[in-house]
């Protein structure tokens, strides 16, 4: 009777194990297949974060030396570097990081965005890359490496520097529909995994359709952020010049303290130590627009002069 008792408990026992063993592989199976998306989606695979480094540029890079040295200074395991040109002329230093296939493009149009957005679907591809960078032909990095790196892998946030804009744009359907998400902000912004993801990844009909205006490089980001609820995700600076990410000096910015006669933007052939000395004291990571030949003081570098200060 005990025996009969006991080889009943056990199978009760037993199957009660097995039930709990397949609850256990299923929610092991659920919750990876979660991690694994996240993962995806935030660039962790086990892999070093990584920054990608998405240039557009004309036919060059303004100062490819001063860059080489930026990237010296740290690992291959830390950054990426993705290039889109307009002209095909040979790089001293980063031929090699030019994208297969680019397109035709024009100042003030559709095609900006549709390029940039060429550079982020090259850079998602690779799941260590955690944050995107948008540069120029004509940007140079104003701090170190580490502390680029340091600063845009410290939390998981985009960012745009956020200005004004006129009433041309309020004749746009993308305006009428919701002038609460329209947004206009600089072309030169930084983006995470799922802003890229909901964003940078879309068909160009979505551009051509929502965009099709005079300077959408400065209004698509930000616009269509705000459209799939990403705003959260978005550090915003009110137009300003030397405390936003990326600095360029406009004749409305008032609180810079070396104002220029013009700019729109202005560009820097010569630049006093004072000023790019300031520069390099703020918070911004890059400035433009720097010409190629653009000199400190008249007679120094930018190229050697800022080297050697990061």
């Amino acid at each position: 009777m005990l025996f009969k008792y006991l080889k009943k408990d056990l199978s009760t026992i037993l199957l009660v194990f097995i039930l709990l063993f397949f609850i256990f592989i299923i929610g092991f199976n659920l919750f990876y297949e979660y991690d694994n998306k996240k993962n995806k989606k935030e660039g962790f695979h086990g892999e070093e974060k990584k920054i990608a480094f998405c240039f557009l540029i004309y036919d060059s890079i303004n100062h490819e030396e001063l860059w080489k040295k930026f990237f010296e200074k740290s690992t291959k395991s830390k950054y990426n570097i993705y290039i889109h040109y307009k002209e095909n002329l040979p790089l001293k230093y980063f031929e090699e990081n030019k994208l297969d296939h680019c397109i035709e493009t024009a100042w003030g149009h559709k095609s900006l965005v549709q390029a940039s957005n060429l550079l982020f679907k090259k850079a998602f591809d690779d799941t260590a890359n955690y944050k995107f960078v948008l540069l120029s032909n004509s940007c140079i990095p104003l701090k170190s490496f580490d502390n680029v790196y340091d600063f845009l892998t410290k939390d998981n946030m985009g960012y745009v520097n956020e200005s004004g804009y006129s009433d041309y744009y309020k004749d746009f359907d993308i305006y009428k529909r919701n002038p609460e998400l329209f947004a206009k902000t600089s072309q030169w912004v930084i983006l995470n995994r799922e802003i890229v993801e909901k964003i940078g990844l879309v068909d160009d009909d979505v551009i051509e359709q929502n965009f099709n205006m005079y300077g959408p490089d400065e209004i698509y980001y930000y616009t269509w952020m705000k459209h799939h609820n990403l705003d959260d995700q978005v550090v915003k600076f009110n137009n300003l010049s030397s405390g936003a990410t990326t600095f360029t000096y406009w004749s409305d910015m008032p609180e810079y303290p070396f104002p220029k006669s013009s700019a729109s933007p202005y560009a820097y052939d010569k630049i006093s130590t004072e000023e790019i000395d300031y520069l390099l004291a703020q918070p911004c990571l890059f400035g433009r627009k720097f010409n190629k030949n653009c000199v400190v003081d008249g007679s120094i570098k930018l190229d050697e002069y800022v080297a050697d200060k990061l």
